[in-house]
């Protein structure tokens, strides 16, 4: 029996060190645990740098985080702060409005982390907003 594309989980970690990006693209149900997985998986990469600019791409995917592990995901990062640095810009991109709706939830609890997020459904514009071509 073949499994469904939303039933493939993947999260492709890709790092270019010369634009200072990391861009994570999500294919199937993205839960914490795979957040947790990416995000602790970054320190192995040598490109690696304290600080750069993240782009999470749920295009092809969906978030399976649920708002009752938004506390969960916030103390996650809070953790990981010291190796992730501080100061940086994360877009979210999403196609469904559930998907926005919740990141944007997200966002608004992730006041506290020393880092700025976004939601967005346009890839273009998160692309600007990350390279800090737009406020």
């Amino acid at each position: 029996m073949s499994q469904s594309r939303e039933d493939q989980k993947t999260v492709e970690t890709l790092i270019d060190p010369t634009a200072g990006l990391i861009t994570y693209t999500v294919t199937g149900n993205l839960e914490l645990d795979d957040i947790r997985q990416a995000l602790e998986g970054l320190y192995e990469n040598p490109d690696f740098r304290p600080g750069m600019n993240a782009l999470w791409q749920i295009k092809d995917g969906t978030i399976g985080v649920t708002a009752t592990e938004l506390p969960d995901l916030i103390e996650l990062l809070k953790r990981l702060a010291d190796k992730r640095g501080t100061g940086y810009r994360s877009a979210i991109v999403v196609r469904h409005n559930m998907d926005f709706g919740l990141s944007t939830v997200f966002q608004m609890h992730a006041y506290s982390l020393p880092f700025e997020i976004k939601v967005f459904q346009s890839l273009t514009q998160a692309k600007r907003w990350v390279a800090g071509e737009e406020p």
